[in-house]
C-alpha cells in the first residue's frame, strides 16, 4: 500500500494507485477502488521530477520542479520495502519516457 502526504506535513493519507501510462491515478483508501474510472487525484507525469526523498524511510517525491514548489507536488509513502524499489523504477520510467 501507498499514503501520501496532507497539505498539512505531518498526516498520512492511505491511497490505493493505479500507475497507467502518463498518469498517476489515487484512490483514497487502502483497498482497490470498485469504480476506477474517476480517481480522487490524478497527476500527469510528463516531466515530473522523481526520487526518492532524503531522510525519510521509503518515500518519494513527485515534483514539477526542483527549485519551486507546485500544487501538483506530492510526497508518496510505500508501505513495504521490496514495494519501494518498484514503484521507484515506475514513477521515473512515467516521467522520463512522456519527456522524449
Amino acid at each position: 500500500g501507498l499514503e501520501i502526504l496532507h497539505k498539512d506535513g505531518r498526516t498520512w493519507l492511505a491511497c490505493w494507485c493505479i500507475l497507467a501510462g502518463n498518469r498517476l491515478r489515487m484512490f483514497w483508501g487502502l483497498d482497490r477502488p470498485e469504480e476506477i474510472s474517476i480517481a480522487d487525484r490524478e497527476i500527469v507525469m510528463d516531466g515530473m521530477c522523481v526520487d526518492a526523498e532524503e531522510g525519510r524511510r521509503y518515500c518519494v517525491f513527485v515534483r514539477r520542479s526542483m527549485y519551486n514548489v507546485s500544487e501538483g507536488d506530492i510526497l508518496l509513502r510505500v508501505r513495504e520495502e521490496a514495494a519501494f524499489v518498484g514503484w521507484l523504477q515506475r514513477l521515473q520510467a512515467s516521467a522520463y519516457f512522456c519527456v522524449i
